[in-house]
């Protein structure tokens, strides 16, 4: 029973730090709005866009970290149990697309995706979601849900082939903590996209 104690708090932590919508934040602060360019999605790439290389790197920067930071605590208290690590490191990027402080419009949350894969899968983990986002994209006919789909496809074919080199923890707790941590997120990331290519195409 001690193990669930602190989880609760654990849990709504990981989502709030995942919806601080930093790219808002700090455009603002510049006088400018993420929302109001490109596709109007609050994240690192309008921030680009909206107030230019330094703000928008520290956008990516933050976003890809706090997606990491829960996924790494996730990562250590994998032993107290695993279904609610899983949780904890999927909630950065629940908080950052139902961010309360967006009123429940967040981003993506793409960057928090990958920043959560870092943390909880491994680095390593990360740069193969990362070689899949690269191969969609390389396919021309791909949309943007295509690519992500490309990724999480990679991602979770690397995870039931090679766990021990991509999961730190595959030795004690097999593989089912980061199979529940990719079923949790990659449709979420998948679904938001897929929403928004749906809403661009009606325009």
């Amino acid at each position: 029973m001690r193990a669930w104690v602190g989880w609760p708090l654990g849990l709504a932590a990981a989502f709030m730090l995942g919806a601080c919508p930093f790219a808002v934040w700090l455009t603002r602060a510049g006088g400018r709005d993420a929302r109001r360019v490109g596709d109007g999605n609050p994240g690192a790439a309008n921030a680009f866009r909206a107030a230019g290389f330094w703000i928008g790197a520290a956008v990516l920067v933050l976003d890809v970290g706090k997606g990491f930071v829960p996924g790494y605590l996730a990562l250590r208290h994998l032993a107290t149990t695993w279904p609610l690590a899983a949780v904890a490191a999927a909630l950065p990027v629940y908080g950052h697309r139902l961010s309360p402080f967006l009123r429940g419009r967040g981003g993506i949350g793409l960057a928090s995706w990958v920043g959560s894969v870092a943390g909880f899968l491994g680095p390593l983990a990360a740069v193969l979601l990362g070689c899949g986002f690269a191969c969609g994209l390389a396919i021309r006919r791909l949309d943007r849900p295509s690519t992500v789909a490309v990724g999480a496809a990679l991602l979770f074919i690397g995870i039931q082939a090679s766990p021990e080199v991509l999961w730190p923890a595959w030795r004690v707790h097999a593989v089912w903590p980061a199979n529940l941590f990719w079923l949790l997120t990659a449709p979420l990331v998948w679904w938001g996209y897929r929403i928004r290519e749906v809403r661009r195409r009606k325009v």
